[in-house]
């Protein structure tokens, strides 16, 4: 037969390993299972500064006739030479931020559009602060520098990376790793920003006056923090008796809540004759 001609591969799953393969031969075309690579091949240096490099496989296809499917009946074609080569994976389309915290954002990400010819077994994720993004380091260097605020490997496409600094704005990028290497960095993410920082405590509200079942309190909001809204709780710290010849009881504890721009609530709900100690608590986005 004449030499053959390599017509396009695809991705298989694991195979036995098999040097023979046979062909109809009413057909023109067959397929052929080759095994993975296993020799490496001489390192690259990739554009941003990492180094990678390509495991290889050589292998020369022959096609002959055969009624036995051992034994050629005449000679063998000409050899056709193929390398069979895995390189790094290509980097991920782009980063995204699925969920924040104060302190922390999680992050997810595609699949890599090529593998480079083996599975992806690592991702490798490196954060850094939107300012110092726009310098003239390369991604490698800034990755094992003091500007990046977080690295780390994972083998899911999702990690919460932490801690972070609230209210500040970072940048992400990740790569795909086989086993010939960690492939090329992704494109920056768009700013990744945290949430603000939690509200800090606040001092005990003053009791302006009391009427029946209510009591109107005032507070001081607190300085440096964004706040939503307030939680005001009421807890009673006795047992009431309103009738000689009932039973002694103890009251629920009482929550409301009220605008971020308040200083003051008229809190009712309150039992008559009673002691109650009054605490708030000051919420934003973060907790």
């Amino acid at each position: 037969p004449a030499q053959p001609e390599l017509a396009g591969f695809e991705e298989s799953a694991p195979f036995p390993v098999l040097n023979r393969a046979l062909l109809d031969p009413a057909s023109l075309s067959g397929v052929a299972h080759l095994r993975a690579p296993s020799v490496a091949a001489p390192s690259q240096q990739t554009g941003d500064g990492s180094v990678s490099a390509a495991l290889m496989s050589c292998w020369h296809l022959r096609i002959f006739a055969s009624d036995d499917g051992e034994t050629p009946l005449a000679a063998l074609s000409a050899p056709l030479q193929i390398q069979v080569i895995t390189v790094p994976p290509a980097p991920p389309s782009g980063v995204a931020m699925c969920d924040r915290a104060h302190d922390s954002v999680t992050l997810t990400w595609p699949q890599s559009t090529n593998n480079g010819g083996a599975k992806v077994e690592m991702y490798e994720v490196c954060l850094w602060e939107a300012d110092a993004e726009s310098d003239s380091s390369s991604p490698a260097e800034r990755a094992n520098s003091s500007l990046a605020a977080w690295t780390g490997q994972m083998s899911e496409q999702l990690v919460r990376v932490s801690p972070l600094r609230p209210e500040c704005a970072y940048v992400a990028r990740v790569r795909c790793i086989n086993c010939a290497g960690p492939g090329a960095w992704s494109a920056p993410s768009r700013p990744l920003l945290t949430g603000p920082a939690l509200p800090g405590a606040l001092r005990p509200p003053t009791v302006s006056s009391v009427g029946k079942c209510q009591a109107m309190l005032r507070w001081v909001p607190g300085e440096g923090f964004r706040v939503s809204h307030y939680t005001v709780r009421a807890v009673p710290s006795a047992l009431v008796q309103r009738q000689p010849e009932e039973d002694a009881f103890t009251p629920d504890e009482v929550t409301k809540t009220c605008d971020g721009s308040s200083t003051e609530m008229l809190f009712t709900g309150l039992c008559n004759y009673t002691w109650y100690r009054f605490s708030i608590c000051a919420h934003n986005s973060s907790g």
